[in-house]
């Protein structure tokens, strides 16, 4: 499966950066005077290996996760009604958190690509006009420029790994919130034990 997903990974970068080189050809010159050079570096090198990642580790794993999650269901609703019903309750409340925390992530990622196109501009750049910023004596104002580039890209994945952080954790308590709520009902017998549907056993 690795094997495939790789061949079929670089595949799929070869031909998005062939169609990339193709639409730059097309481009009007005006384009390349309004946009830096190394922002159009970092769309052909860093956000091209972002996306075959995101192939390799995303897409494919995100296909079995939710295979995984339609067993999971089926089964549980074969064994208790109840349980299952719990987790309908769950499942919306979760999705709507995760395209909270998606949406966020997105935006943040996004700042942190443009922070990492400024900054592969920015050091050809420096070096390109060395002599032209020492005559003009501005290395304290290039370096100004510098630290606050990395600074906001660093603000930007830092938002990014706090909902990454958050993520987790928010789920785990949910899932044992859901474990005690099944658990205390199914142990207060009669017609609680009855539509959860389990034994001890079963429960754990």
């Amino acid at each position: 499966k690795n094997a495939l997903i790789s061949i079929f990974g670089q595949r799929v970068t070869h031909q998005l950066r062939s169609n990339m080189t193709e639409k730059l050809n097309r481009l009007p010159a005006d384009y390349f005077t309004r946009n830096d050079s190394g922002a159009l570096t970092s769309l052909f090198v860093n956000d091209v290996d972002t996306i075959q990642t995101l192939f390799d580790d995303g897409i494919i794993s995100m296909i079995t996760d939710l295979c995984t999650l339609a067993g999971i269901l089926v089964v549980v609703f074969r064994f208790s009604k109840g349980l299952g019903l719990l987790l309908l309750i769950a499942l919306p409340v979760l999705f709507l958190f995760t395209r909270h925390c998606q949406k966020r992530m997105r935006k943040a990622q996004l700042d942190y690509r443009q922070m990492v196109a400024d900054l592969s501009d920015q050091i050809p750049q420096t070096i390109k006009n060395r002599r032209t910023i020492r005559v003009y004596q501005a290395s304290t104002y290039m370096e100004k420029l510098y630290d606050a580039t990395i600074r906001r890209s660093s603000d930007a994945m830092e938002q990014s790994n706090f909902y990454d952080s958050i993520y987790s954790p928010v789920i785990i308590t949910t899932s044992s919130i859901v474990i005690a709520i099944m658990m205390t009902l199914a142990a207060m017998g009669g017609r609680w034990t009855a539509f959860f549907g389990m034994g001890a056993g079963t429960a754990v």
